[in-house]
C-alpha cells in the first residue's frame, strides 16, 4: 500500500483515528504501526479538521517521494495527528 500512496501523487488525504470507528472489538495496537509511521511521514501536515476527520498534506520534496506538490509552507502539524 505504501508504493500505491507514493505513486498516486495525491497532495492530500483524509484520515481518522481507528478508535473512533471500531468495528471489531480486538484491542488496538498500543503504539503506531509501521504503516502509521510511514503515513505520518508522507502526510505530516494537518491542514483542516472536521469532527473526527483530518485533511493531511504532503510536505514539498518529501523524503519518501520527489514530487513538489504538497502543503503550504508554515502549516504546523497537529498534535492530535501524531501516534496514529
Amino acid at each position: 500500500m505504501e508504493k500505491e500512496l507514493i505513486a498516486s501523487g495525491s497532495a492530500t488525504a483524509v484520515v481518522w483515528r481507528a478508535d473512533r470507528f471500531l468495528f471489531d472489538r480486538r484491542a488496538l495496537p498500543s503504539k503506531p504501526t509501521a504503516f502509521d509511521e510511514f503515513f505520518n511521514r508522507l502526510y505530516p501536515v494537518t491542514i483542516a479538521s472536521f469532527g473526527d476527520y483530518e485533511v493531511r498534506a504532503r510536505e514539498p520534496m518529501s523524503n519518501l517521494e520527489s514530487t513538489t506538490r504538497g502543503a503550504k509552507p508554515g502549516v504546523e502539524q497537529s498534535e492530535r495527528s501524531r501516534g496514529r
